[in-house]
């Protein structure tokens, strides 16, 4: 009896607790800066409008896709009107790089306020793939520049950028990214948000301003580097098989610095997976040994030998979520090089060392133990 009296007298006092906490209106979903009912790489250009901004910490900091109450910033998105709370994914009262993970974790989850995805597909040449090479073989690389903007038609004050790539997932083995040539901005000047897991047919894709001051510009904004899973089905049994590989860009927004729409226009390009047998027959054996190159030893604790089959003027480790964490460029190309990675410090794991010699660019594992 006594401990039904506990557990009424328990209930009196968190039930009515728990009813304070439901949130019916303007509700912070986090992961939703952007609040249109899902999370996604859209809502990374929000950050462009509020980074660093400030305000009152949400009683309820979690982090799960659930409505939470919040009390209102002072500020909100030019357009959309949302409220700066949306932007502060993890309630500590302040718009930061933590906001960005929240959006990761909650990646394509949607509530009950969604309606459609954001952006467009607008047939045009705005923006676009430019392939190094439009034939690649399993266990190797697919590496293209996205391009935003030609000669011929420049973009004109340009704030930030989103979009997703469609690919086939089957085949892909990782993404990796590297904006280190980006016409919108340096380091200093914009904020980068990119996603792609198993879980996910497609790449997302943000780039965005936060200073106010929109550009104006054309040309390369990113590469991508995909690398094809050693394995694909069909090539074993039909060497004279091509498997299409369609990169098509979708959902995509651009806006300027008031959050007026851009309307980028967009289209789709596509590449081959081939049989290496037939690559052999389009290249001679000395074309080859430029796609190729030897790393040793593989583990290692960061003291490495590579070895290409003629000479090479830049390397990229990316980790496993295709991030870049070291890079080297060469002053004069080598075809063999002694690297000491263990000052970088760089965790131990698994990475992806990408090779390139001006013309081609070939990946291979890492494993730092």
């Amino acid at each position: 009896m006594k401990q039904l009296i506990v557990l009424i007298f328990g209930l009196l006092i968190f039930l009515p607790l728990s009813q304070a906490q439901d949130c019916t209106e303007d509700c912070v979903w986090p992961g939703d800066l952007n609040a249109n009912g899902v999370a996604n790489y859209l809502d990374f250009l929000t950050f462009g409008f509020c980074y660093q901004t400030t305000g009152p910490v949400r009683t309820n900091q979690s982090t799960m896709w659930e409505p939470l109450e919040a009390e209102d910033w002072t500020g909100s998105l030019p357009v959309l009107a949302t409220n700066f709370k949306h932007s502060d994914a993890d309630g500590n009262g302040i718009v930061d790089e933590m906001d960005r993970f929240v959006i990761a974790v909650n990646y394509t989850l949607t509530n009950p306020n969604f309606v459609d995805f954001l952006g467009h597909e607008i047939d045009g040449n705005d923006l676009f793939a430019v392939l190094v090479d439009s034939l690649v073989s399993p266990g190797e690389s697919l590496v293209f520049d996205i391009h935003l903007g030609t000669a011929a038609n420049p973009i004109t004050d340009i704030y930030g950028i989103g979009f997703q790539i469609n690919i086939d997932s089957q085949y892909v083995q990782n993404v990796l990214f590297d904006y280190t040539e980006n016409w919108l901005g340096l380091d200093d000047d914009i904020l980068i948000h990119d996603k792609y897991s198993d879980e996910h047919d497609f790449i997302g894709m943000a780039l965005t301003r936060f200073d106010g001051m929109p550009v104006s510009g054309f040309g390369r904004i990113a590469r991508l580097e995909i690398v094809i899973t050693d394995v694909v089905l069909g090539l074993e049994l039909d060497t004279t098989a091509c498997i299409p590989f369609p990169i098509m860009f979708e959902n995509v927004l651009g806006i300027d610095e008031n959050e007026e729409d851009k309307f980028i226009t967009t289209h789709a390009d596509t590449m081959g997976i081939k049989h290496p047998s037939q690559l052999t027959s389009i290249f001679d054996v000395e074309d080859q040994r430029k796609h190729s190159f030897r790393v040793y030893p593989n583990p290692t604790n960061g003291h490495i030998t590579i070895e290409s089959g003629t000479a090479f003027s830049d390397l990229n480790l990316y980790n496993q979520m295709g991030m870049l964490v070291w890079q080297q460029e060469l002053s004069l190309p080598q075809e063999a090089l002694l690297i000491d990675l263990s000052s970088s410090k760089i965790p131990v794991g698994l990475y992806f060392l990408s090779v390139g010699n001006g013309e081609a660019r070939t990946v291979q594992k890492l494993l730092l133990d």
